[in-house]
């Protein structure tokens, strides 16, 4: 697996160069995690809404398909 952050240049994450040459690579493209974070709400300070200069998934279903919006949170409860 190969995870990547979006960016911050507020385009789709397809027109991002390095995320572009990684999904029109082969060898990469079947493993490749775009991420992308999320703002704290300021009321209640959870993640809650993507920052507005981030990378975006776009219109591309293959890029959707490997587009992850992180909360930033543990998603599970540990001992």
């Amino acid at each position: 697996m190969i995870a990547k952050a979006a960016s911050n240049d507020s385009i789709e994450a397809y027109n991002e160069p390095l995320n572009r040459y990684l999904f029109e690579d082969a060898g990469t493209e079947s493993r490749l995690l775009i991420v992308r974070a999320l703002a704290r709400d300021p009321n209640n300070g959870k993640p809650s809404f993507a920052i507005g200069y981030t990378t975006t998934a776009g219109s591309s279903l293959d890029v959707q398909s490997r587009f992850l919006e992180a909360l930033g949170t543990t998603p599970f409860k540990t001992n």
